[in-house]
C-alpha cells in the first residue's frame, strides 16, 4: 500500500495555510541516518523549507491535501516525521505514509 502513497511538496500557500492550523503534532521518529535523510530529502523534494529552528532542515509536503513534514534537526540522530493534529491520517494511511518515507529517505544512490 505504500507505493500508493505520493508524496509532493506543499505549494507555497498550503505551507502559508499550514501556520494558522496551530502548533499541535504528532511525531515518529524514522530508523534513518541523518545524512543520507537529508542528501534523498533534497532529491525528492528540493530545498528543505524555511524554519524556525536553527540548523533544522524542513520539508512541508503533502500526501494528497495532508500536511506531512519531515524535519531533520542537527541534534538528532534521526528524521522526525509530523503530522498536524487536525489533520492526522487513520492508522493504516499513517502506516503507509511512514513505510513510504521511509523507503524514499532510506535509498541507496
Amino acid at each position: 500500500m505504500s507505493e500508493d502513497v505520493t508524496v509532493r511538496p506543499a505549494t507555497h500557500g498550503q505551507a502559508w495555510e499550514d501556520m494558522l492550523l496551530g502548533d499541535t503534532w504528532t511525531l515518529h521518529r524514522l530508523g534513518i541516518d541523518r545524512t543520507t535523510a537529508i542528501k534523498n530529502a533534497g532529491r525528492h523534494w528540493g530545498p528543505p523549507a524555511p524554519s524556525m529552528l536553527p540548523g533544522e532542515r524542513l520539508w512541508r509536503l503533502r500526501v494528497g491535501e495532508l500536511p506531512v513534514y519531515v524535519s531533520v534537526c542537527p541534534e538528532e540522530a534521526s528524521p522526525i516525521v509530523m503530522f498536524n493534529s487536525f489533520y492526522c491520517p487513520d492508522d493504516d494511511l499513517e502506516r503507509a505514509i511512514l513505510e513510504r518515507l521511509e523507503t524514499m529517505l532510506s535509498e541507496e544512490g
